[in-house]
């Protein structure tokens, strides 16, 4: 009797061996005779109800509010635009290597809570306050623990981005600065330190303007 189970055992192992070399690319949780799995229906994704922050500025987020940059802009083509101009203008002497890996970049979609909108509709934003109590509002964050770029879903996204790589390329070309700052050279050679509406968001604000419905006297 243990012959048999022993050359059905072997027969079995040679057959799950031989399955998983035509299955190379599955990822297998074990092969084993024992313990058995038991086989149920699948389960639906828990939804984890304390997810981890993905950034401090944006803390009410989270990832289904979040969607690759490329679906907004051509990153790459924004990425070389922006490395070329602190190559040729900012950094000639030790410029930013044309090997340089483009980071991670994700839009905030205004499905995120954190996002809201100027009164015109001109362009959204993420507001902050200062120890002063002045409100300020933020399109675009740059995070150098993990190089990664977030960009507030706007017309204007692709300027963000350059703006927003450019503080990587800071982070790149000066690490001490943790690619933090808008003082350094490379500000007053390439993107603006700061955001300025460009004339299409300001027509789509101009036209939201003249949609909105009038008050009545």
């Amino acid at each position: 009797m243990q012959t048999v189970f022993g050359l059905l055992g072997k027969t079995l192992l040679l057959t799950l061996r031989g399955f998983l070399l035509f299955v190379p690319s599955f990822l297998v949780f074990a092969v084993l005779s024992r313990p058995e799995i038991i086989m149920n229906r699948g389960l639906p994704i828990v939804q984890i109800a304390n997810q981890p922050t993905i950034h401090e500025i944006i803390p009410n987020t989270r990832w289904d509010s979040l969607k690759p940059c490329g679906t907004a802009f051509d990153e790459q083509q924004e990425f070389n635009a922006a490395r070329q101009c602190v190559n040729q203008k900012a950094w000639k002497d030790s410029p930013i290597s044309l090997d340089l890996e483009i980071p991670r970049c994700f839009i905030i979609t205004v499905n995120s809570p954190d996002v809201f909108g100027d009164e015109s509709g001109t362009f959204n934003f993420i507001p902050i306050t200062s120890m002063f109590g002045d409100v300020g509002a933020v399109l675009g964050v740059y995070q150098p623990a993990t190089r990664t770029v977030y960009i507030v879903e706007n017309v204007d996204a692709a300027q963000v981005y350059r703006h927003e790589t450019q503080h990587y390329m800071l982070h790149i070309h000066s690490p001490e600065t943790g690619g933090g700052g808008h003082h350094q050279e490379i500000w007053h050679e390439c993107e603006a330190p700061y955001y300025s509406p460009s004339i299409e968001a300001k027509m789509i604000g101009a036209i939201k303007e003249l949609h909105k419905p009038q008050k009545s006297k």
